[in-house]
């Protein structure tokens, strides 16, 4: 075959071109390997047409960007530079010394000559095969290669992964075999099948012009031959040509072949550019060619070169195939292996794994001294912190400098003065993507910088928890999910409640308008009546009789009140009103039996007396409930008297503390709903009301009452974050900074500190109003946090206040003088007297790293290292957790910032500098870690006591540094354990276990796995310790290792005194069986995956043990620690994962859970108290969860005792309280019944449907949601006969879907249960179709209201239901093509927005319900009636790129393939 043909083919094959233009950048890693001298270097800067590395001979000047990622040297010993290994210079010093072999990066950006940007990531190899032993060569390369894979394993298991992670696996190997003439070596048949497990090989004979071309054809047989007799698995061009239509794709079914007869390539490769004139046309032309003294070989001639194949196979027509295989096949088969436990390792291969990176540790340490402020001033330079004033104020005149008149004296930098010792042994901390200059590493190569290139090798690790709470870093606790949930449902019930009363005081509003207009009216005959008092005394009695008669004939016609009716303002006139006048209008008023006999004022500040002062709950209950109701039924003269109470000084301090509060709580609230409800109210309330609520607030805000600071800051803040966004309040701001100033007392300055903090911690970031204040804001703060403020409770608040406003001061902190001062004053904080201040300042430091991360490294070196350090030994302890707290945050955004970095360079950009990352954990992991692993023995002394301590704060980071930094945490904390396991002193002991435990995610586990073998049976001795804290730990150990790195373990020795120190653990103190109960369900997680088709497990043999052992662990009469709950789970997790030889024990626990449940019925009249009818709901969870996994798993056997379990589960229904907890458990149970009895269900219906139907109308419940999901079980169980109750179902179901209180979550589980009910009714689907078309059209077209993640999720899942919804309607339709054929449109919109979408035709389940509807609705209409449809180019182009995805299942593939064969007889 000609290559020109080839060529061309390959140039205009569909395939490729789809692949070009389906990305903006093309991102691609390709490895070189091979012995120096076989043409590697030539190789690349031919392919990419400029310098891009360096040979040996040339030095190590390169213009491309060139980073070693890893060097390990023969000897085990650091040379100067891994860099040497490129250079030709002779040291006879050194001559012994065999060169080690390195791996370095080169990043390049290309542009091809369609215009698209490629990005490729360049690893050479230097120092390769020049070992007299070169095993290391391929076993080095192979842990690079396996490290990438686990960086995506770890990603993929992560619960919630991140979505900027950044894939970095090789997708090809070129290597070149040295020219000998005789086939293969043993270092290269070694190095390509250790490799080809982990990267496409594609092997290539460099220099080929060194042979004649029979020689070369010769030497490429040879090499086949010897491929083959090998069994080497080179890359294979022809292996996915089956995948391929033959009819369409022959073109590139050919090149295929084509290339796989080609390989090895032999290429021939020049930098140099020649001028020729073709003799043809006469024309000149450049080329690359390489000259000799009888002529020049162009090295894109393909009759002696295959240079130019293998670059169109590597930048072109082959490039995805590689990335896809590289995913699909290398990494699932290494996948499979590692989440199996096989790792594929011999005894040889183990030895092998001894060469490792040699790179050390940064050296150095940390004095041990607290730094004073005397000290810290050594450090610095005051010139280095002198603000340019100039500069400043030119920018803003209003900022933070101009306010200091006095230039504050630096304690940070010092850039000309002397070095503290710790600073000047530690180089500056180097960006991770800073190159560094061709003459820095000709001269000198730092070890910090060699530690911050060997950092690119780590292990990233699992994502972990953003809220590190106890049960990460103490023995583990069951997840409280039940409890979760209970919390959740009381906060909707009481939002409902607020609703209600929301809808009830805009109705008590309107009555009291018209009560006002009355009394009005009342009061001008009041005033009448006033005047004939006064008139001639002789006509007074006639006078007086004639008014009384007209006030008492006017008074009932205008007091028409019902008893539901308040008055409210008028209690105050009677009150104001001269006694004789009162007493005589009193008897008149009183008959109308309305509440004018209350005493507002008096009784507002009685209410607030018994509300606090009540002798007994139900005292201040009632009182809290009157006021409430008061509040509600009229909200402004609520709000008015209680600003009244708020400057009554006669009134306790205790009553108007709550007065303030209660006037906070009616302006805020957590449901966002209910908050715009609370901020219209106060918008409508009326201008004079405000501005006195509002004066009197501030008044008592700036009143010196100390006891007042707390309550009325939180109320001038809420007015404040209504009013501010309105631009509503513009003096409250100034009038907070005028009185923050230092002739303020301390009450008030502490006052304006504490509303400056509630305001900006509720406020939103991007709010303009608010950001217009920032400058006056911080000036505020910062007067308040400075040394010379006497009053360390004022310095407490402000710094509070400073973390509080970080979000607003982003300007401020851009700017270097003003943020030099920030730092300042937030330093010398840390070295305060005041414990509190320091935890306080350390807090604050961590926000700052977290907000500003990008500015830190000047801070880091010249101060923070040392006092984060020396905070961490402090004696208090809150100074050091929140010490600690800061290097925790230090690995979360080191953490978060690799992401970011490798998502940008995926997208084809260069990561900014906001997203540098300094690599300050890996720097610190000498200094730090030391200390973390001290503080781990500072536990609490009661063994019941899970307050958050410094052991626990230690732990927590140590898990942090191990996730970021990997394999350098492992040795030191090994050591830890290892001199600690067997101490005398249980401390030690705990510390030890807590250390191991908390190394375990992170470094990858082959490493950690003689570890874990020799550390498993130490750990399992401690199970039986005296120490409850020790077997709490060792119980949590064995668990992570179980959760993550149960592979390690040797199953056949190791597995049975693993299970024999759990049954112990069962037995012991519930704080240790909750986590043995934990251990255990990782354990059949991992172990019996697929043991329901099994006839036995692994485990089957200790079910008769363990089982007995948790049923009487679940008998307990309390739920301590959560350790009933547990059982019930391990339970479950028993039963889900039993096999067939266990169903008779299975049996056994379904009696004894339904005799349970039957009692639990009889003990709901006996729970008189809340929390005794707390735990019963919880018992009852537990049971139902544990009944429901029994009945799927025995769904054969559950008819014969349906009758009796339906009965237990409606008469257990129709026991709950409304909203209660457990209605979504037992539908959950039914919903089981239902699947496993199919249409015999139809008997429960209308027992039950009352039940189903009251759970659909409350759309504000949990429950709602599971009872949607329950309508589609009862449709596919039921079948047709679902139809008799369809009309009520629908209905609802579609009021649900309009109401605008219903969840996200709600409408696209609606959405699929319709396509469920469709799908099952047929044409009895048909009455509905109409409404059911149009939701959906509406829906799948809504746009999104912002590009928040969330709503952009909502969307997507929208669309995927109603795709749910059509594939039902579809289906049902299936014989009946002319009902479905006015609604076609519709579908096939839905259909295009999926196949334009990136993300939504990437998941697999979706792309095969569209590729699938598109053949079922073909195939509905055979007689092509539907071929303007079918021949939109979109559609054959989405089923192709389905087709041809290799990530998807062969069933996926078929789909695609049977509706590629309906649409071309659609289009035929």
């Amino acid at each position: 075959m000609d290559y020109n043909d080839s060529a061309s083919m390959t140039s205009s094959s569909p395939m490729i071109n789809y692949r070009k233009d389906a990305k903006k950048a093309v991102k691609f890693s390709f490895m070189v390997a091979g012995e120096s001298g076989t043409g590697k270097s030539t190789f690349i800067n031919c392919l990419l047409n400029r310098k891009v590395m360096n040979h040996k001979y040339e030095g190590v000047d390169a213009s491309g960007e060139t980073k070693t990622l890893a060097y390990t040297s023969a000897q085990n010993v650091n040379l100067p530079n891994a860099s040497i290994l490129a250079t030709n210079e002779f040291d006879a010093s050194a001559a012994q010394e065999e060169p080690g072999i390195a791996l370095t990066e080169t990043k390049v950006e290309i542009v091809d000559d369609d215009g698209i940007r490629m990005q490729l990531s360049i690893i050479d190899t230097p120092g390769f095969g020049e070992n007299l032993n070169n095993e290391m060569c391929y076993v080095e390369i192979e842990n690079f290669l396996k490290q990438q894979f686990d960086l995506v394993l770890a990603e993929e298991t992560r619960i919630k992964r991140n979505p900027r992670f950044v894939d970095t696996r090789v997708h090809c190997l070129l290597y070149f075999i040295t020219p000998t003439g005789h086939g293969l070596r043993d270092l290269d048949i070694a190095t390509m099948k250790r490799l080809s497990k982990y990267v496409n090989i594609i092997p290539v004979v460099g220099r080929a012009d060194s042979f004649t071309l029979e020689e070369i054809q010769h030497f490429k047989q040879q090499i086949k031959i010897d491929i083959e007799r090998f069994n080497v698995p080179v890359f294979q061009f022809d292996n996915f040509v089956s995948e391929y239509d033959e009819a369409e794709d022959y073109d590139l079914i050919q090149e295929c072949k084509f290339l796989t007869r080609l390989q090895p390539f032999a290429i021939i490769a020049s930098e140099q550019d020649f001028e020729i004139k073709d003799t043809n046309t006469g024309e000149t032309k450049v080329i690359k060619a390489r000259q000799y003294p009888w002529g020049l070989v162009d090295v894109n001639n393909p009759k002696y070169s295959d240079f130019p194949v293998l670059k169109s196979v590597l930048l072109g027509s082959h490039l995805q195939d590689l990335k896809d295989l590289t995913h699909d096949f290398l990494y699932e088969t290494y996948r499979t292996e590692r989440l199996t436990g096989v790792t594929g390792k011999s005894a040889a291969d183990e030895d092998e794994d001894t060469f490792h990176d040699s790179t050390d540790a940064p050296q150095g340490g940390v004095t041990n001294a607290v730094p004073s402020l005397s000290n810290l001033a050594k450090l610095t330079d005051e010139s280095a912190f002198k603000l340019d004033q100039d500069k400043d104020d030119s920018d803003d005149n209003t900022s933070l400098l101009s306010s200091s008149s006095k230039k504050p004296r630096s304690m940070l930098l010092n850039e000309e003065s002397n070095q503290s010792p710790k600073v000047k042994e530690n180089a500056s901390f180097t960006s991770s993507v800073s190159s560094v200059s061709d003459r820095d590493r000709e001269s000198q190569y730092s070890h910090y910088e060699r530690s911050n290139n060997s950092f690119k090798r780590l292990s990233i690790g699992p994502q972990r928890s953003q809220l590190r709470q106890i049960s990460e870093t103490v023995p583990y606790v069951i997840r409280h999910e039940r409890i979760l949930e209970r919390q959740h449902k009381l906060e909707e019930m009481e939002q409902a409640s607020a609703r209600e009363l929301a809808n009830r005081a805009s109705t008590l509003e309107q009555r009291a308008a018209a009560l006002k207009a009355k009394e009005k009216l009342l009061l001008e005959k009041l005033d009448a009546y006033k005047k004939k008092q006064a008139a001639a005394s002789e006509t007074t009695s006639v006078n007086t009789e004639v008014a009384e008669g007209e006030g008492e004939q006017e008074t009932s016609q205008t007091f028409s009140i019902r008893k539901d009716e308040t008055l409210t303002d008028l209690h105050s006139v009677f009150f104001q009103s001269k006694p004789p006048l009162f007493q005589e209008l009193l008897p008149r008023i009183s008959r109308f039996d309305s509440p004018l006999e209350e005493k507002p004022q008096m009784d507002i500040t009685g209410l607030l007396d018994s509300a606090f002062f009540g002798a007994d709950a139900n005292t201040r209950n009632e009182a809290e409930r009157q006021l409430s109701e008061f509040a509600n039924s009229s909200f402004g003269e609520y709000m008015v008297y209680l600003a009244d109470v708020l400057v009554n000084d006669t009134a306790k301090a205790e009553i108007r503390m709550l007065a303030a509060l209660g006037m906070k709580n009616q302006l805020t609230a957590k449901d966002p709903r209910t908050r715009l409800q609370q901020s219209a109210r106060w918008i409508s309330l009326g201008a004079d009301s405000k501005q006195k609520i509002k004066q009197n607030s501030v008044k008592t805000l700036l009143g010196n009452d100390e006891k007042m600071t707390s309550s009325v800051s939180q109320l001038v803040s809420s007015i404040a974050l209504i009013e501010l966004p309105r631009n509503e309040w513009p003096d409250l701001i100034p009038t907070i900074i005028e009185h923050t100033k230092a002739e303020n007392s301390v009450a008030v300055k502490r006052g304006c500190l504490l509303t400056i903090g509630y305001i900006c911690e509720s406020a939103d970031a991007n709010d303009p109003q608010i950001l217009a204040q920032s400058n006056g804001i911080l000036i505020a703060i910062v007067q308040g946090v400075q040394a010379n403020e006497q009053s360390t409770k004022v310095r407490l608040t402000a710094l509070n206040a400073l973390i509080n406003s970080l979000q607003f001061i982003k300007l401020n902190f851009a700017r270097e003088g003003e943020r030099n001062f920030i730092m300042q004053v937030v330093c010398e904080a840390t070295q305060a007297d005041d414990s509190d201040l320091q935890a306080a300042a350390f807090a604050c430091l961590a926000k700052i790293v977290s907000m500003y991360y990008q500015y830190m490294s000047l801070y880091m070196e010249k101060a923070l290292y040392v006092l984060s350090i020396s905070g961490m030994q402090s004696e208090d302890q809150n100074v050091a957790c929140m010490a600690i707290e800061f290097w925790s945050t230090v690995c979360e955004e080191e953490y978060e910032i690799a992401f970011t970095i490798h998502d940008a360079m995926d997208r084809g950009e260069e990561p900014s500098q906001e997203v540098t990352s300094y690599n300050f954990a890996l720097y610190a992991t000498k200094d730090v870690l030391p200390v973390l692993l001290k503080l781990l023995k500072n536990q609490n002394e009661d063994p019941e006591d899970d307050d958050w301590s410094v052991a626990m704060a230690a732990g927590s980071c140590l898990q942090l540094f191990a996730q970021t930094t990997g394999m350098y945490v492992v040795e030191p904390t090994l050591q830890f354990f290892a001199a600690n396991i067997t101490s005398a002193e249980w401390r030690e002991r705990e510390a030890a276990v807590m250390a191991f435990g908390s190394i375990l995610e992170g470094p990858e586990v082959d490493h950690l796995k003689p570890a874990i073998q020799e550390a498993i049976k130490p750990i399992l001795n401690l199970i039986g310790d005296n120490t409850l804290q020790v077997k709490e730990t060792s119980a949590w150990c064995l668990g992570k290792i179980a959760e993550v790195a149960l592979g390690a373990l040797d199953l056949e020795n190791d597995l049975q005194p693993l299970l024999e120190g759990l049954l112990h653990g069962l037995k012991d103190h519930p704080k240790v069986s909750v986590n043995c109960c934990w251990t255990l369900m990782n354990l059949l997680e991992q172990l019996c995956k697929d043991a329901a088709q099994q006839e036995t497990s692994v485990m089957s043999v200790y079910y008769e043990t363990f089982v007995p052992a948790l049923v009487q662990l679940t008998d307990k009469s309390d739920n301590e620690f959560n350790s009933r709950a547990s059982a019930y789970e391990a339970l479950s997790s028993f039963v889900s994962y039993s096999a067939f030889d266990t169903m008779g024990i299975i049996h056994s626990i379904a009696t004894e859970v339904l005799s349970r449940l039957e009692a639990t019925i009889g003990m709901q009249q006996q729970a008189n108290s809340a929390e005794a009818r707390t735990a019963l709901e919880e018992l009852q969870i537990n049971i139902l969860s544990l009944l429901t996994n029994i009945i799927r798993r025995l769904s054969n056997d559950v008819s014969s005792a349906a009758d009796n379990l339906m009965t237990l589960l409606l008469k257990l229904l129709d026991a709950q309280e409304p909203n209660a907890l457990i209605e979504e458990d037992i539908f959950l149970a039914i919903s089981a019944v239902a699947s496993a009895v199919g249409q015999d269900f139809m008997k429960y219906m209308e027992s039950f449907s009352p039940f189903l139907t009251k759970a659909l109308h409350n759309v504000e419940s949990p429950t709602c949601n599971t009872a949607v999901g329950l309508v589609a079980d009862l449709a596919q169980s039921l079948g047709p006969a679902i139809s008799n109750y369809l009309d009520g179902l629908m209905d609802i179901l579609g009021r649900d879907l309009n109401n605008e209180n219903a969840k996200r979550d709600l409408k696209p589980a609606i959405l699929s249960c319709f396509g469920d009910i469709a799908g099952v009714v047929e044409e009895g689907f048909m009455p509905y179709m109409d409404v059911v078309m149009n939701i959906c059209t509406q829906l799948s077209n809504m746009v999104p209201e912002d590009n928040s993640f969330e709503t952009l999720d909502y969307i997507s899942s929208l669309k995927e239901s109603v795709l749910d919804c059509y594939v039902g309607i579809v289906s049902s339709l299936n014989q009946k093509p002319e009902l479905l054929f006015s609604y076609l449109g519709p579908i096939f919109q839905l259909i295009e927005q999926i196949a334009g979408d990136i993300e939504l035709s990437m998941v697999e389940s979706t792309a095969r319900s569209a590729v699938g509807l598109l053949g079922d609705i073909a195939a509905m209409y055979p007689d092509g009636q539907l071929r303007s449809l079918y021949s939109q180019d979109w559609v054959t182009s989405f089923i192709k790129k389905t087709r041809a995805n290799l990530a998807f299942s062969a069933s996926t593939k078929d789909a695609a393939r049977w509706a590629r064969d309906r649409q071309k007889r659609q289009i035929a």
